[in-house]
């Protein structure tokens, strides 16, 4: 459902796109979470994105990224987290002692300041002049180890 750029800001908010509400298969023993999306600059002289991983409203600290280029950029930037399940729950790392039921998976993110700026899900060169060109994210869900009801 994204259809045009996001802007970050000094304050987190949900990355468009990246949330999803998601139950796993009877049997899987981890889901991967990947979340392919590129980033540009906004004519500061460098850009630094702070990225937080969420299962519903906990954040999974050990996924924690950091995007920061100096000078000019444009990239294409894949976030990638597996999520094991059983044995004990632990928040840092977001294993999930079982999976039943539908969770919120979802990214959020800010500028690291004011002067660092970055936009999401467009380029900043094409073809020869500085003209911003959207780029679609990509989200995939991959259960791993899951039963098959084929």
């Amino acid at each position: 459902n994204v259809t045009t750029s996001q802007t970050l800001t000094t304050t987190y908010a949900d990355v468009n796109g990246s949330s999803i509400n998601y139950t796993a298969p009877s049997g899987a023993v981890a889901v991967m979470y990947e979340f392919s999306f590129s980033s540009a600059w906004d004519d500061d002289s460098h850009s630094i994105g702070n990225f937080k991983f969420f299962i519903d409203s906990t954040e999974v600290t050990d996924a924690r990224q950091v995007i920061g280029i100096n000078g000019n950029h444009e990239l294409v930037n894949h976030f990638r987290y597996i999520i094991p399940i059983g044995g004990t729950a632990n928040a840092s790392t977001g294993r999930q002692a079982s999976w039943s039921g539908s969770k919120n998976l979802k990214i959020q993110t800010r500028e690291h300041s004011s002067g660092a700026e970055m936009l999401l899900f467009t380029s900043y060169y094409w073809e020869g002049a500085n003209s911003r060109q959207f780029n679609r994210p990509r989200l995939t869900l991959t259960a791993i180890g899951g039963a098959y009801n084929g």
